[in-house]
């Protein structure tokens, strides 16, 4: 039985393989590279910007009024009479 060439043991993709656990180690450093730096990142098309990312978005004082505004609509007509 003849030994097997290079390039075949280079595309065996068994778990157990070499040149498996090279390029998981490969992929591992690369993304802890991403996580640590977050603005070197590739933007994918889904992304959001970040300008508008941080834009606040929620009105606290607008929010208190309209929920005051609706309890007093609701408690207009809703009495208990007896």
């Amino acid at each position: 039985m003849p030994w097997p060439d290079d390039s075949l043991i280079g595309v065996d993709n068994s778990r157990g393989s070499v040149e498996y656990l090279r390029s998981k180690q490969q992929q591992q450093q690369q993304q802890q590279q991403q996580q640590q730096d977050p603005d070197t990142a590739p933007t994918g098309p889904k992304d959001t910007p970040k300008e508008k990312a941080l834009e606040k978005t929620y009105n606290y004082a607008k929010e208190v009024a309209t929920m005051d505004a609706i309890r007093f609509m609701m408690s207009k007509y809703n009495r208990d009479f007896r």
